[in-house]
């Protein structure tokens, strides 16, 4: 509100230049980038000739050429590093540590489902096992997290949850039965 009164009265400031760059910002680090980089990744994984939509297909495939890998990495550890510092900036001194923590969830997502060396050797290996309870862990935190610091209603919580739910049931339905829901 401050922003558009001040707009409104023609009152220009650095402060006020400051407050716009920070919210483009913002937006760019949480809703430019990620769609940018699942869209980009995930069509990536589709020319690769992967059959699912999930966003584990997004984060990795089983082999791609070197050029391609350092592009779907760079978007995803950049996407992973913006959140982490807007989180960093926006959470109080007390929780901080969930930044940190949110960090490690992804990163450690992303690199446990990395293929590129022996890819016949991830399938059934400690690494594909550690990818899928990392995902986990970050639907988890996202089913937490959301509710409970930026959208915190009861009614959020119960249909975040519930996708996240589904989504990891239909995930392993895939993974785990070969079955398609």
């Amino acid at each position: 509100s401050s922003l558009s009164s001040n707009l409104l009265d023609g009152a220009w400031s650095p402060q006020l230049a400051q407050m716009m760059m920070d919210r483009a910002m913002q937006a760019v680090v949480l809703l430019v980038m990620p769609a940018v980089t699942l869209v980009i990744t995930q069509g990536m994984s589709i020319s690769e000739g992967s059959e699912f939509i999930f966003v584990s297909d997004a984060l990795n495939v089983l082999k791609e050429d070197w050029g391609s890998w350092v592009v779907r990495y760079t978007l995803w550890n950049g996407m992973f590093f913006g959140l982490f510092y807007f989180k960093y900036k926006a959470f109080p001194t007390q929780i901080r540590w969930l930044a940190y923590f949110n960090l490690g969830v992804y990163v450690l997502t992303l690199w446990s489902g990395f293929t590129m060396i022996a890819p016949d050797a991830y399938m059934g290996s400690w690494r594909q096992y550690s990818h899928w309870v990392m995902s986990g862990v970050c639907f988890i935190l996202f089913a937490v997290e959301t509710p409970a610091i930026w959208w915190p209603e009861t009614s959020v919580a119960v249909i975040y949850t519930s996708i996240a739910l589904a989504y990891i049931a239909c995930y392993l339905l895939v993974e785990v039965f070969d079955k398609v829901p």
